[in-house]
């Protein structure tokens, strides 16, 4: 990991769960109840505060099919339902065939989707109904900020 990921993710408060397999790390993922960077890097995601917002899931190859993903992701969703959240939001690109596999397969449902075209740092965002209804939408930071902006121009979009 990068350390300006890191720093920049600690210091938001983000919290990463992780498996481990004695000393080797086997898996791990991001949970954020804050705006968190997306591809591209000047985009953020951000959900409606009773969520968490789970990112940068990741199996080591040689852990795989062992169902790591559902049960970190698992323990991680009764962690923070304990600390009074509703559930866990993921967004998982449409090309990332393995991790909409064992999200499905975990019984998560898709509720929504998120369209994103972009030229020359100009961005047409569009969000279905679904994401609305879970306060799941796209913002973008302040310049020299990682805070959501809501007086700098925002990227085009519709709903």
């Amino acid at each position: 990991m990068a350390e300006d990921f890191l720093a920049e993710t600690l210091s938001k408060g983000d919290e990463c769960f992780g498996i481990l397999d004695g000393s080797t790390l086997a898996a791990y993922s991001w949970y954020a109840s804050q705006p968190t960077r997306i591809r591209p890097r000047d985009l953020m995601m951000q959900v409606d505060e009773r969520y968490v917002y789970m990112y940068k899931g990741f199996t080591r190859d040689a852990y795989r099919g062992q169902r790591l993903h559902a049960i970190g992701k698992t323990l991680a969703l009764q962690t923070y339902m304990s600390r009074g959240f509703r559930g866990i939001i993921s967004y998982v690109e449409f090309d990332n065939v393995e991790s909409l596999k064992s999200t499905r397969r975990m019984g998560a449902r898709l509720f929504g989707s998120i369209f994103i075209l972009g030229v020359f740092g100009h961005y047409l965002v569009y969000r279905t109904r679904g994401c609305r209804k879970f306060g799941v939408r796209i913002t973008w930071p302040r310049p020299g900020s990682d805070a959501p902006s809501t007086d700098a121009p925002s990227p085009l979009k519709f709903e």
